[in-house]
């Protein structure tokens, strides 16, 4: 009879290393900038990495007063609270105002400090509470963004526009001069 024993575990391999947390942040500064570069998708699933960051996100605003700024239009129109940020408003340039001092509906660029929140209580309790995704405070700037559509509805309206893509990333309305000569001509 033969008995085999195998002993298992006996080795002298050091444990694996911890692995080190890489910063969310890294290569989304810029030297102009300190603010950590993010997209609403990206800040709505942050799991802490982003909680008092100085961010720039552009995100949507529905107007009216509204304190909520959301990740789009559609989530803005859904009143989809859980991916809208509230924000403590800084000082709103006059230009960005409409006639009755409220400011315009649309995408805004906005620097900020990025943090959770708890579920907001509404209505003294009778409503249930809100959750939101987050605060945006300390709102160091709040800059209208004009999007592909109103770009190209402006480029159209103007002769010798066309539209094309600076390095094949940023959309860019370029004129031609010759067409724009020969109609101031006319």
């Amino acid at each position: 009879m033969l008995l085999v024993v195998y002993l298992a575990g006996c080795t002298d391999r050091a444990p694996a290393p911890k692995a080190v947390a890489k910063d969310i942040c890294a290569g989304r500064t810029t030297v102009a900038s300190s603010f950590c570069h993010v997209s609403p998708t990206l800040l709505l699933m942050d799991d802490g990495q982003l909680e008092q960051r100085d961010i720039a996100v552009t995100l949507y605003y529905p107007g009216f007063g509204s304190n909520v700024f959301y990740a789009d239009r559609e989530a803005a129109e859904a009143q989809d609270l859980a991916s809208g940020f509230l924000v403590e408003w800084p000082q709103v340039d006059a230009k960005l105002r409409d006639a009755d001092g409220t400011v315009r509906p649309g995408y805004y660029r906005l620097h900020a400090r990025f943090s959770r929140i708890p579920p907001l209580e509404i209505g003294e309790g009778v409503v249930p509470p809100v959750v939101v995704a987050g605060r945006l405070q300390a709102v160091t700037q709040l800059t209208p963004v004009r999007t592909i559509s109103e770009i190209r509805e402006s480029c159209s309206k103007t002769p010798g526009c066309t539209m094309e893509y600076g390095e094949g990333v940023y959309p860019l309305p370029r004129l031609d001069l010759g067409v724009v000569g020969a109609d101031a001509g006319e």
